[in-house]
């Protein structure tokens, strides 16, 4: 799971292909026979790519490498200085497997370029060498831009969401400006390898646990995820760099912040601004890059109307409308008997979400009788009726 940011979700991010908002079906997913688990077979349901990431749902990671192409992710990897073949060019990529592994340098190297804001940088164990005052070597550090400084903002946003809410919550505790992703490798029998990286805008850190020699009753517990001891040991040696706190991570000119419709994107699984008229309940703040952000401004509030369907049978009249939770609906009966005119307020139907069916039972008479849905939007103070169906 470690490699889904790199792998995934920052390309995805850097092409526009996704935002952090763009919401994702999180559920039991055949891909042409590749069938991803998530841990536990716990499925969240309709989600947005940053719950996925903190929450390292497989199905998701998944999903976005089928938008991204997994040869563009190979290239992407490529470019990070990590190593995959070609037998590596397939779905299970999203989840981390490679035929020859990838070293913890590799994966370290990666993380540095989102820590250095998108600009490529190398993992390695000796700086330079300086003979007789002259430098013999250096390491070849990348000093190339891999993604856009709002990419690598966004991705390390979305792992500050690991660390306040997902697997890495160990991390919270510091109570500074960190960002991580953990993964855990293992098997029916017990774990293999549990990592945690994490970084701040000074320092990148790489944590494993593992089974370094592959022995069969050297197998970890079950118990030891990326999210338990390699966390844990992450917030110590934290701790001890940064006594009395460290710099936040500096927001790119690029990023902005915009409020989406919160209904929109949980009831109607799409991805809108929210309006002038959505309420401050219905409203999330999420940030985007100015290159790639949301152009469709929600309508949920501006129209508030719905259909009212009525069908008589042996003397009952079943009424049945769509309600959505923030509108208030009144439901009246006319009657016109011999030109007098009737109205009787049959119900009021208020915080409710999905279909909605009443009875009213109308015994045969000379008289003609109108069923009307009267909607009304309260927004604090203010009431706005909507059109009557």
């Amino acid at each position: 799971s470690v490699l889904k940011p790199l792998a995934v979700y920052a390309p995805a991010l850097d092409r526009g292909v996704i935002t952090a908002a763009t919401p994702l079906l999180d559920e039991k997913t055949d891909f042409s026979g590749f069938s991803p688990k998530n841990y536990n077979e716990a499925y969240y349901g309709w989600t947005t790519a940053r719950q996925a990431v903190a929450k390292s749902m497989n199905v998701p990671a998944v999903k976005v490498l089928t938008y991204l192409g997994v040869d563009n992710s190979a290239a992407f990897l490529s470019r990070l200085k990590i190593t995959t073949s070609d037998g590596d060019k397939n779905l299970a990529l999203a989840l981390g497997s490679t035929s020859k592994g990838i070293s913890a340098t590799e994966l370290l190297g990666g993380y540095l370029t989102l820590s250095c804001g998108g600009q490529g940088r190398r993992a390695a164990y000796v700086k330079s060498i300086i003979k007789d005052g002259e430098k013999v070597y250096a390491n070849d550090n990348l000093n190339e831009r891999i993604i856009s400084p709002e990419t690598a903002y966004i991705m390390t946003d979305i792992l500050r969401d690991t660390v306040r809410c997902g697997t890495a919550k160990a991390l919270s505790a510091l109570g500074i400006d960190v960002a991580a992703k953990t993964g855990t490798v293992g098997s029916e029998a017990g774990n293999s390898d549990a990592w945690c990286i994490s970084y701040t805008a000074l320092h990148t850190l790489l944590v494993w646990h593992g089974n370094g020699t592959g022995a069969p009753d050297r197998v970890m517990s079950e118990k030891e995820t990326g999210g338990s001891y390699p966390a844990a040991a992450a917030r110590e040696v934290f701790r001890r760099l940064y006594p009395e706190g460290v710099k936040s991570f500096e927001r790119p000119a690029g990023i902005v912040e915009k409020d989406i419709d919160l209904y929109s994107l949980k009831i109607n699984n799409e991805l809108a601004l929210a309006s002038e008229l959505t309420p401050a309940k219905y409203r999330l703040s999420e940030i985007f890059s100015l290159s790639n952000m949301p152009s469709k401004i929600s309508s949920v509030f501006d129209d508030i109307g719905a259909g009212l369907s009525a069908e008589y049978k042996n003397n009952v009249v079943e009424l049945s409308f769509s309600a959505r939770e923030f509108v208030s609906y009144d439901i009246v009966k006319i009657v016109e008997i011999s030109g007098e005119t009737i109205t009787y307020h049959l119900a009021t139907v208020s915080d409710k979400n999905g279909e909605i069916k009443l009875t009213d039972y109308v015994f045969p008479r000379n008289n003609y009788i109108t069923y009307e849905l009267r909607p009304t939007l309260v927004l604090g103070n203010d009431k706005i009726a909507g059109q009557p169906s």
